[in-house]
């Protein structure tokens, strides 16, 4: 039985980008446009919005995770490091 609280899809996910992030990830050459990696970004909102919308923001940045959005979206905000700073917070889902 379920506990509350736990839920399999969300800890798959979570298992899926863990993965990606210490096996994948260190191999490829690109470089993250934004301050908070994509991954990160997918963990966190799959944590904070449960994974549907979670998911769906994740689609989202991964849409604008390229040179001609981050320069021509004047909502960001640049980092001390010259990122583009999308914060999870700035998201208002309903």
């Amino acid at each position: 039985m379920n506990r509350i609280g736990y839920n399999p899809i969300k800890i798959v996910a979570k298992g899926l980008l863990y993965i990606y992030q210490n096996e994948i990830s260190p191999q490829l050459v690109s470089h993250c446009q934004f301050e908070l990696t994509c991954s990160n970004f997918s963990k966190k909102s799959i944590e904070k919005y449960g994974f549907i919308k979670g998911i769906f923001l994740t689609a989202d940045r991964l849409l604008k995770d390229n040179e001609y959005s981050v320069s021509e979206l004047p909502s960001y905000k640049i980092s001390d490091h010259g990122k583009a700073y999308d914060d999870i917070d700035d998201y208002k889902i309903k």
